[in-house]
């Protein structure tokens, strides 16, 4: 997904929130000459419960899709300073806007295109990996410590991990099931 004239990829789409959050890391990397965070007073509520006092609001085209199927519109974010996995978290307010299908089982975005076509923007499982493990071990959003190859995503390879590759041959459990019994 395209930010200002930066391509962010950990992006949180979560139905639950009520704004668009940007973090303040993500902002300075940007480096885009448009930015004007306007302050902000008003508290808000994070996820955990806790109260996070945003830094201000700031207004930044937002562009989703390929060049074929593409969606471009103008986003308003909090500006938020605090450690999470995430660079973005698109509320409902943006969700609305594009008119957006969430398939979690596809890992997949589906939303209205400018021309009124349907677009789609799969999802990054290893991303989706990677940000687990960075909530989980906080240590690891810091860069200091590499991520453990135990906690890696494993790499992917010619066979899906999720699909079972078995030897050929007699199957030992399919003699066992007898339906009906004797």
């Amino acid at each position: 997904m395209k930010v200002a004239n930066a391509i962010v990829r950990r992006i949180l789409i979560e139905t639950r929130s009520s704004v668009d959050i940007i973090t303040w890391d993500c902002v300075k990397k940007m480096k885009y000459l448009g930015m004007e965070i306007v302050p902000l007073v008003h508290p808000i509520l994070g996820v955990k419960g806790q109260e996070v006092k945003p830094m201000g609001m700031i207004h930044l085209p937002l562009r989703f899709g390929d060049k074929a199927k593409v969606r471009t519109l103008e986003v308003d974010f909090l500006v938020v300073d605090v450690p999470i996995a995430y660079s973005i978290i698109l509320g409902r307010p943006t969700l609305h806007k594009i008119k957006a299908i969430i398939a979690p089982y596809l890992l997949q975005l589906q939303f209205e295109a400018d021309d009124g076509s349907v677009g789609t923007k799969p999802g990054d499982q290893q991303t989706t990996q990677e940000c687990y493990l960075i909530s989980i071990h906080p240590s690891l959003l810091c860069g200091r410590h590499p991520v453990p190859k135990s906690l890696r995503a494993p790499e992917r390879t010619r066979h899906s991990p999720r699909v079972p590759t078995y030897s050929p041959g007699p199957r030992p459990w399919s003699t066992s099931l007898l339906w009906p019994p004797p």
